[in-house]
Formats: structure tokens, sequence, C-alpha cells
């Protein structure tokens, strides 16, 4: 019976620590921008890679603003150039996470 509650609440707290990893906003370091795109509805969205595997995600943003369209220009900049780039995000589990902010590395 203690082995079998030991054994549940360390499956509770890994769960809980799998969820904490996605939650809040967070800076992805040094990825490469894959892709970008945009849409007639003022949907921007990228692709990147991240990680020593090379694991790749996805990112979203409205872009019909000037703020929106300055962070479309920095992510198709980093895809032409493949400069790494800094990424802050918010941590929703989604396909595509809400993207912040694009920062270039420093070389």
């Amino acid at each position: 019976m203690k082995r079998q509650l030991f054994q549940g609440l360390v499956a509770m707290c890994a769960f809980g620590v799998a969820l904490s990893v996605q939650a809040g906003t967070y800076t992805e370091p040094k990825v490469t921008v894959i892709s970008v795109k945009s849409n007639q509805y003022g949907g921007c969205f990228l692709r990147y890679r991240y990680g020593p595997g090379s694991v790749t995600a996805g990112a979203s943003w409205t872009c019909n603003s000037a703020y929106g369209v300055n962070m479309l220009n920095l992510a198709q900049m980093a895809f032409l150039t493949r400069n790494s780039v800094n990424l802050m995000l918010e941590g929703t589990g989604d396909d595509y996470k809400p993207l912040y902010a694009i920062e270039f590395n420093e070389n």
C-alpha cells in the first residue's frame, strides 16, 4: 500500500513538472528559424529548431500592426540570414505558441 502511494506521488510530481515547463512566459535561446508565413487575416507564423536534437516547434503572433510587422521583418531576416535568435514565447502547450519578441544573438 505504501509503495503504491509513493509511486502515485512520484507520478503526480513528474506530471506537475511536465506541466510547469509549458506554463508562463519564457525565452527560447539560440533558435534557428526554418519557415515564416503570414495570411490575409493578419496572422503570422514561424517554425523553428532548437536544442541538441534539433527539435522543431512553432510560434504565432498578430502582424496587422506596426509592432507585428516589425516582428515579421525580423523573423524573415533571421530566416534569410540563418542567424540564431532568441524568442520570447508564452508556454500554452499549443502547436504554435504565442510569440512576444524576437532578439538577434550577438556573435
